[in-house]
């Protein structure tokens, strides 16, 4: 059977009109480095197919010089035709795109690659944007409260017991992105959770502070709303297309998000919920406005790679749309 799957894998990639390729270097639990190997094939038909291409082992250092070398290997013997290539995204990490010789200088100075298009990972792109909340003070509190009900058994059982069945979710920094439904949860059982404290005789002040708690109930509707977005660019056969829209959309929302802040809250209902419940809370937007801000400034910069294409999705969108700048656009790189 892997013959098999590999001799469809190798039929595919000489059959398709051109592939692009996704790179990601990790260390497993052994501390065996690897690089992950994703390829995405067209076919002269239009369709289109994602497939794990492979995993490659690095024995010794991981350079960039060392992925290039292990990959260029591993192209030869899988009979890769590399003159297909269109495009290659990796994580930017410095052995990916350093300044002298990461991976993708080596195969843009090597003649058997193609002239290639680079991107750094948009979803890894999204991710890091939403990591530019100042978010360490509250989660740090956040975690050692979850943790003292759920590191200890009895306290777990108890606190199922009294409260029908609700848990407590646990969050790691390696999947950012669950802080959203790590906030959402504390949130929602908050007051829970002051009860519970309470009887157990812990103190945790800062869960009954007015002003950490509006910090909560902003970052629990703000991550909410990254990772939904995060979500959207998951997934098999998403195109580019797609995932420029997705991140457009988001920016685009930006103001309406600021605007709602300092008035209706609509967009953030934990927000309204804290101000109805404590009357003497005092609202502050211009914080959080600033946390919105920055984030939408991080995805301006992080996002230029795709700014520039940005006109020729548009086109290719929306071909018959009258918008001479579009065309214009186009005819010159056309020619």
């Amino acid at each position: 059977m892997s013959e098999d799957v590999t001799h469809q894998l190798n039929n595919d990639c000489n059959n398709c009109a051109c592939f692009s390729l996704q790179l990601d270097e990790s260390t497993d639990i052994r501390d065996a480095a690897q690089v992950i190997v994703f390829i995405r094939m067209v076919f002269y038909d239009w369709s289109i197919k994602e497939e794990v291409l492979g995993i490659i082992t690095l024995k010794e250092r991981t350079r960039g010089i060392h992925i290039f070398n292990a990959f260029k290997i591993y192209c030869f013997e899988i009979n890769l035709p590399l003159w297909k290539l269109v495009s290659v995204t990796t994580d930017r990490a410095r052995s990916m795109v350093g300044s002298v010789n990461d991976f993708i200088a080596l195969c843009e100075k090597d003649d058997d690659f193609p002239y290639f298009l680079k991107y750094h990972c948009i979803t890894h792109q999204q991710a890091l944007c939403s990591k530019r909340l100042n978010t360490k003070e509250l989660m740090d509190i956040a975690f050692k409260t979850v943790n003292s009900v759920r590191a200890k058994s009895l306290r777990r059982r108890l606190f199922r017991q009294e409260f029908k069945g609700q848990e407590l979710l646990l969050h790691t920094d390696v999947r950012w992105l669950s802080s959203g439904k790590f906030l959402q949860r504390f949130q929602d059982l908050l007051q829970e959770i002051k009860v519970f404290l309470q009887n157990i005789g812990d103190n945790y002040a800062m869960v009954n502070d007015l002003v950490w708690m509006s910090d909560l109930a902003f970052l629990a509707d703000f991550t909410g709303r990254l990772s939904a977005s995060n979500l959207q660019l998951q997934g098999k056969s998403k195109l580019l297309i797609e995932l420029i829209s997705t991140t457009g959309a988001f920016k685009m929302q930006i103001p309406a998000l600021i605007a709602n802040l300092e008035k209706w809250f609509e967009f953030f209902p934990n927000i309204k919920d804290h101000l109805q419940n404590h009357l003497d809370s005092i609202w502050n937007p211009e914080k959080y406005v600033a946390e919105v801000n920055m984030v939408s400034d991080d995805f301006k910069v992080r996002l230029r790679d795709f700014q520039k294409i940005e006109e020729i999705v548009k086109y290719v969108s929306y071909p018959f749309k009258s918008d001479l700048q579009s065309s214009i656009f186009i005819g010159k790189r056309c020619n």
